[in-house]
This record gives C-alpha cells, sequence and structure tokens, in this order.
C-alpha cells in the first residue's frame, strides 16, 4: 500500500457522532458530517496535513503515525487544532506519548533490518531475471 493508508489516502473513519477521523485508532477531528459534506471534511487542512507527508518513512515497515512515527499525529492534531473525539483520546498523545516513542525506537532498528533485508532479497531476484 506504500505505507500507512488513513487520512483519506485511501481509507478514514467517521465515528457514530459524525466526526470525520484520519483512522479508526486516531481518535481526533476538526470535521464532523453534521455541519459540513464529506468533501470539504476530506479536503480539511488536517487531512492534507496528514496526506503530505505519506508516507511517513522511507521504511513502508514502520507505516503508522501513530506507534512508528509517534510525532506525525502529535504535530498534525496541534497544527491544525484537531479535537479528541472519545473520552480521553488525547491521553495518546500525552500520557502514552513516552510509551510509544520508546516503543517505536526499539522496534526502528528491527523494521529497517527487515526492510534492508527485503531490499536485498529483491535485488537478487532481479538480478537473476535479467540473467536468464
Amino acid at each position: 500500500m506504500g505505507g500507512c493508508i488513513a487520512g483519506a489516502r485511501y481509507y478514514f473513519h467517521i465515528n457514530a457522532k459524525g466526526d470525520v477521523e484520519p483512522c479508526i485508532f486516531a481518535h481526533f477531528a476538526t470535521h464532523n458530517i453534521k455541519h459540513c459534506s464529506l468533501a470539504e471534511a476530506l479536503d480539511s487542512e488536517f487531512f492534507r496535513a496528514i496526506k503530505a507527508q505519506q508516507p511517513y518513512d522511507e521504511n513502508l515497515l514502520r507505516p503508522c503515525m501513530i506507534i512508528d512515527n509517534t510525532q506525525v499525529l502529535r504535530d498534525v492534531v496541534v497544527s491544525c487544532g484537531a479535537r479528541p473525539t472519545h473520552a480521553e483520546a488525547e491521553r495518546l498523545i500525552t500520557d502514552f506519548g513516552s510509551a510509544l516513542d520508546a516503543y517505536a525506537a526499539a522496534y526502528k532498528p528491527i523494521a529497517d533490518e527487515a526492510w534492508a533485508s527485503l531490499g536485498a532479497a529483491k535485488e537478487e531476484r532481479e538480478a537473476v531475471a535479467c540473467v536468464s
């Protein structure tokens, strides 16, 4: 998929209250379909900011703005004035922020090694295909 599919790149979520969220796990919104068109919500600064950064990393084994590239969600929530859409949703970027940062930092070298291995395997397959 070339990274994260959220933020209306290929996917978005509308909760039961009508809030248009970038992902079912990212409970933040700037628009509600009861007060605007869906096209307006998806063309919002919030969704444009998310899509503009995708993919968040060259390593597509680290696609998520919540657990792999933790600063992305925090930055767009603040810069676009997104509001939490569920009780205590802001804890995802406040209280749990340091734990998510630690997880992302621990996972990065593992994912980077796996990504490099995938790249090497692809190059080997392409070289064999050229020889045959």
